[in-house]
């Protein structure tokens, strides 16, 4: 499960890989990527971008909310991840560039 902290780091590395390893030794073990997590992230983003764009069949949608369901614990983080991928900029105290 991918927790929102995890999310978060994702966003403000804006999903480079290259940058968070660059970085990951500064983040707490909690906001820490492990295993496949990224791909993870890097292909459900590729999935909602898809959709956004109606370009999905109806077996590829029921993957890719299967995916969500399985990898974001509640319909808040999803939403975060869902609007990252539509391009819409989160506002809260926690969005800031290091």
């Amino acid at each position: 499960m991918i927790s929102i902290e995890q999310i978060k780091v994702y966003i403000k590395l804006d999903g480079n890989i290259d940058r968070y390893q660059r970085l990951e030794r500064k983040f707490k073990a909690h906001e820490r990527f492990v295993d496949d997590e990224w791909s993870v992230l890097d292909e459900l983003y590729q999935r909602l971008v898809i959709r956004e764009n109606n370009r999905e069949s109806e077996s590829y949608a029921k993957q890719t909310d299967t995916l969500l369901i399985e990898n974001f614990p509640n319909e808040n983080v999803r939403e975060l991840f869902r609007n990252y991928c539509l391009g819409i900029k989160e506002t809260g105290p926690w969005w800031k560039i290091w």
